[in-house]
């Protein structure tokens, strides 16, 4: 807080990221704090808490949820991305994409990032079919590298950013705005 009272005259707004920021039970005081001092917020969540998101929501905390959808809605390919069994974290999600949906005022934004083996072609294409007519979808380029919790990902190569511009050329009429985001380096369609 210390930091942000200090450079309120420099920044703008503040990124909520993670690990989950809604597993914070101290999330709502600390975003009360943060927007007295005029900054907006922007959450990135992936769906799991939505009496949380509902909360932040209703007490316009947040000016932006950027929510990811790891994979089509369906129970067994869900818990199969997300690495759990969690029984009813799938609809967790759902209730949250449905919270951002009908959200009045409130500027969000749906986003999968697309790991070759867990990730198809046709599993981009029925999260579309899922959540279509969302104001804004991003298909994130997946990145190798050292940070990944599995070793198998650290080597993987990614899809092509141009495989990834042909499946959203076949998907975009789904949403307002349909966009690729790359890795670092690659153009930003």
């Amino acid at each position: 807080m210390k930091y942000l009272e200090e450079n309120k005259d420099w920044l703008d707004g503040l990124e909520v990221t993670g690990g989950e920021p809604t597993l914070n039970p101290e999330l709502p005081s600390f975003l009360e704090k943060v927007k007295a001092l005029g900054y907006s917020v922007k959450l990135d969540t992936n769906g799991s808490n939505p009496k949380m998101l509902a909360e932040l929501l209703e007490k316009h905390l947040v000016d932006y949820v950027a929510l990811d959808v790891k994979a089509p809605l369906a129970e067994d390919k869900y818990r199969a991305v997300i690495g759990t069994q969690a029984n009813g974290a799938l609809k967790e999600v759902e209730k949250s994409i449905e919270l951002l949906r009908s959200s009045n005022g409130i500027d969000y934004e749906f986003r999968t990032t697309v790991v070759p083996e867990l990730i198809s072609k046709e599993d981009i294409a029925l999260i579309a079919e899922q959540i279509s007519g969302a104001k804004r979808f991003y298909i994130q380029q997946f990145k190798a590298g050292d940070s990944h919790v599995d070793e198998r990902y650290s080597s993987m190569a990614p899809y092509t950013l141009e495989f990834l511009e042909q499946v959203r050329d076949q998907i975009a009429q789904n949403f307002q705005v349909c966009k690729v985001r790359g890795a670092r380096g690659t153009r930003f369609t």
